[in-house]
């Protein structure tokens, strides 16, 4: 019969969780003071810009865009108006609704039975 022992003590176990914790929280302590470094500080001084640095923006030479005047066009209509299409003719009994908003057209009496017996 084969007995296991534990060969490390509780002891120990505690003092290496205590340590891999304290590691944990200096790592976690050094990220956020290396945060407050990158964050800029608001209202600590003033700070200046010197207008030098900056290129100044210029159309270069050739590229000048010419301007074109548009053509008067108040005194008439450019394009034909738009008109509604309408049905003019006289086989469509009217219109059905067959699954949500779809609009069909209803020619004759057995149609219009159909579509009302549908189940929806």
């Amino acid at each position: 019969m084969m007995i296991y022992a534990n060969t490390r003590s509780p002891k120990k176990m505690k003092n290496q969780k205590k340590r891999r914790q304290a590691r944990k929280q200096a790592e976690y302590n050094q990220w956020l003071a290396s945060l407050d470094k990158l964050a800029p500080k608001f209202g600590s001084g003033k700070t200046t810009v010197k207008k030098s640095n900056f290129p100044t923006m210029q159309v270069p030479p050739g590229r000048e865009t010419p301007r074109y005047p548009s053509l008067q066009t108040a005194a008439y209509n450019c394009t034909k108006p738009v008109q509604g299409k309408v049905y003019t003719g006289t086989k469509m009994l009217g219109i059905g609704t067959l699954h949500k908003s779809n609009a069909v057209p209803i020619f004759s009496e057995e149609e219009a039975r159909d579509q009302a017996t549908m189940r929806r």
